[in-house]
């Protein structure tokens, strides 16, 4: 599974919530409380997008702060959230990107992700000096993964599941509701949830709704989970996800209730009623799952076991 980002500078780290809040929760400290963590900063020599060695200590580091998240090209769904937010925490950063702060994204798969693929990968997100993207044979990036707890044998498998729904943090019916109903789901789906099903619950209100609202928000209906993401950022952002997903009103008060289940992986998704029980909402993710672990057997099994 692909570790949170990391907020640190050289001689403190704290390791954020990764994703659950703009500008940057894989984030500020303006997160939810942060658990301290202990980290090895290793000096194995990586490689930046032009190609040039570099130590991530003492090179691409050195006295400032660094925020560090890990990504790797072909990721479908954790990775384009997480560079869309280090692109929203480089806009807010301004003229302190690079001289007292330094994003740092690290590919977790350095067998595919070459200094020209990454360099590619960076220009989607308009990344600017001052935001470092590292590959590099696959022994040092994993020596550097391992230092900073964020290796994994299997890189890609973090939650294969999506499930989507929006709130805003002022809502008094709906939203208190549905968010009830997931926590009872995510109860039902047991283990399977956090190790092949996600949770992302956009908000709808990104002018009011802070990342400290949305923590606040998630403790209140005991939704803290490190798979569950409560969402925020730039409302034009916000807005333009929220249309790709069919769910845009002008009116928040009239908001969709719609949850959206689905496989970024496959490309399957449906909508479940916002009515439905708990057990039938976990009912639908775990068939979704039963797919997904088939396609993986015949993919491993090849053409001859088919």
């Amino acid at each position: 599974m692909i570790a949170p980002a990391l907020f640190f500078s050289m001689g403190a780290l704290i390791a954020t919530a990764a994703l659950a809040h703009d500008p940057a929760h894989h984030h500020a400290p303006a997160a939810a409380a942060p658990a301290s963590a202990k980290v090895v900063l290793r000096d194995a020599p990586l490689l930046d997008v032009s190609g040039k060695r570099v130590r991530l200590a003492q090179e691409v580091i050195g006295a400032r702060i660094a925020v560090v998240n890990f990504i790797y090209t072909s990721c479908t769904t954790v990775c384009p959230v997480s560079s869309a937010s280090f692109q929203q925490l480089q806009q807010r950063l301004g003229a302190r990107l690079g001289k007292e702060v330094v994003l740092v994204s690290i590919t977790v798969d350095p067998l595919r992700d070459t200094p020209q693929r990454l360099r590619e990968y960076a220009g989607r997100y308009e990344a600017r000096e001052g935001w470092v993207w590292l590959t590099g044979a696959k022994p040092d990036v994993d020596s550097v993964l391992k230092g900073l707890g964020a290796y994994s044998a299997r890189f890609e498998d973090h939650p294969a599941m999506v499930l989507i729904n929006f709130v805003f943090t002022q809502c008094g019916d709906a939203c208190p509701l549905i968010t009830a109903k997931l926590v009872q789901a995510k109860r039902e789906l047991g283990e399977v949830f956090g190790s092949e099903v996600r949770f992302l619950s956009i908000s709808i209100d990104p002018r009011h709704d802070r990342p400290q609202d949305l923590a606040k928000f998630a403790r209140k209906f005991d939704a803290v989970h490190p798979e569950w993401l409560f969402l925020t950022g730039e409302p034009a952002n916000v807005e333009a996800v929220v249309k790709k997903l069919g769910s845009w009103t002008e009116d928040i008060e009239s908001h969709s209730t719609a949850i959206i289940i689905g496989s970024p992986r496959q490309g399957k998704w449906k909508k479940v009623r916002p009515d439905a029980p708990p057990k039938v909402i976990a009912e639908e993710l775990r068939h979704l799952v039963a797919g997904e672990l088939e396609a993986r057997k015949l993919a491993q099994a090849g053409p001859a076991g088919r």
